[in-house]
């Protein structure tokens, strides 16, 4: 601590170790981002050690008075395995860590593989360029020279080699005590017994929950609801929480909703409200209360599923519990699903329970019949384009302002496409300079789809969703 040029040597180690350690993140493909920050950042006390047991050692054989070149041999060399070993219960715990696969191994391998390369490098600096620098920079000591450090040397060992002293005889006494040095141990042991009883009280979790101040409600109603009757349902949810204690601001969204993970579901019987509040200091009610109060008011509203729940650290819902269950056949996995999320209904803690399949919706089909179509030499797109122009629209244009751009739709107007009856007024340009009635050149057909269709590697699932009591353990 109190030699300038040990202390060069180390200041000038350590960038050096993160700027290689920098090019083979480079080579591995990790970005420098806040996992790789964070390994970087554990790193940091690794680096260090390893070059100052290193130095140490180099400058005890110094004290001894060898030369600083055999001092750097000696020293390094006698402190090889002990680094390593050190080193390689690093190396054991991380090893698996950048193994892991799944979403945990998504998050924990940039920064397990970030520290293996961080020790490595620092292995390699501490064997090779440590003692290179100390056997040209570092001299033996004088021991007569006087001055300000070296009277900060003195004091610094006598109040270390006091302590040292002292724990040399606080030994001696546990060896003359032997009964009493049993006690000791006894009671370290079982003070460190007690996390057994204290670890299921702490909780545990994979990422830990937020108190952000914000709380989200995912409702969905009937598919057969309009945008009208799902916007005014919505208003009507917000009455119900206008006087919520401590509520900020209330940002409601129809049409589109946010699942886990960022996923999101579209249609016009979905709506999600979020609501902040004050900051997690500022407040008397814990984001649990508040979230129990919104229950509480939202009971009972007619025709709608509400969900309530946090927003997760990484966007979208945090939605604890997700059961899977995987299947080609929609029936099978609508009959499962269903069965499963009425016996957990049975479950206590369980909240907010709801499942990804829906009610399946009634939709039309119109099939091309292609030996009209080409008695007419008109394309199948035709019919597509046609119908997909009527009903949703076609972008024409842009229009342009100073601080905005904004598509120009064209479409029917809205009277002229209420019911199905106007689908068959459609008609088709031919290229004969004919218009050609749409039900002569398709087949009309009529079916039940699935609402949405959730897949996870490459097969069909359903998901089963719930939130957790927060007076779980």
């Amino acid at each position: 601590m109190y030699n300038v040029r040990s202390l060069f040597i180390i200041a000038l180690t350590m960038p050096l170790t993160v700027v290689i350690g920098l090019f083979f993140m480079q080579m591995a493909g990790f970005s420098i981002n806040t996992s790789t920050l964070i390994a970087i950042g554990m790193s940091v006390g690794i680096l260090v050690t390893n070059t100052i047991v290193v130095l140490e050692s180099i400058l005890g054989r110094l004290q001894q008075g060898k030369s600083p070149r055999e001092a750097a041999l000696t020293g390094t060399t006698e402190v090889v395995v002990a680094i390593i070993a050190s080193a390689s219960t690093n190396l054991v715990v991380l090893l698996p860590l950048a193994m892991m696969g799944s979403m945990v191994g998504l998050f924990m391998r940039p920064l397990a593989l970030t520290m293996l390369i961080m020790t490595l490098v620092s292995l390699f600096i501490s064997f090779t360029l440590t003692p290179m620098l100390a056997s040209r920079l570092l001299r033996q000591e004088d021991g007569k020279k006087g001055g300000l450090v070296r009277r900060f040397q003195q004091r610094w060992d006598r109040m270390f080699n006091a302590l040292v002293h002292r724990y040399g005889s606080f030994l001696e006494w546990n060896r003359c005590h032997p009964r009493i040095a049993a006690l000791l141990v006894i009671a370290l042991i079982a003070s460190w017994g007690s996390i057994v009883l204290i670890a299921p009280h702490v909780g545990n979790g994979f990422i830990e929950e937020s108190d952000r101040g914000e709380v989200t409600i995912k409702v969905e109603f009937p598919i057969t609801y309009s945008l009208e009757h799902t916007t005014q349902a919505v208003k009507m949810i917000e009455q119900r929480l206008a006087d919520l204690p401590g509520r900020r601001h209330t940002l409601s969204m129809i049409g589109k909703v946010e699942g886990i993970l960022g996923q999101a579901s579209e249609g016009v019987y979905l709506a999600q409200i979020t609501i902040t509040f004050p900051q997690k200091t500022e407040r008397p009610q814990s984001i649990d209360t508040i979230m129990e109060m919104i229950r509480q008011r939202l009971e009972g509203f007619p025709d709608a599923l509400i969900t309530v729940s946090k927003p997760a650290l990484i966007g979208g819902q945090s939605i604890p519990v997700q059961l899977e269950i995987a299947g080609d056949d929609f029936d099978v996995l609508d009959r499962l699903s269903a069965k499963i999320l009425e016996q957990a209904r049975s479950i206590p803690g369980l909240l907010d329970m709801s499942r990804s399949v829906k009610p399946l919706k009634r939709a039309i089909q119109y099939q091309p019949r292609r030996h009209v179509l080409t008695s007419w030499h008109l394309p199948p797109q035709a019919i597509a384009m046609m119908l997909r122009s009527s009903l949703e629209g076609m972008t024409a244009g842009t229009f342009k302002t100073k601080q905005r751009n904004y598509d120009i739709v064209v479409k029917m107007d809205r009277p002229d496409r209420q019911g199905e009856s106007f689908l068959n007024q459609l008609l088709l340009n031919s290229p004969q300079n004919r218009v050609v009635p749409l039900p002569t050149v398709v087949e009309r057909r009529e079916k039940r789809d699935p609402v949405i269709i959730t897949r996870k590697d490459k097969q069909r699932i359903a998901i089963v969703y719930a939130n957790l009591s927060p007076e779980l353990p």
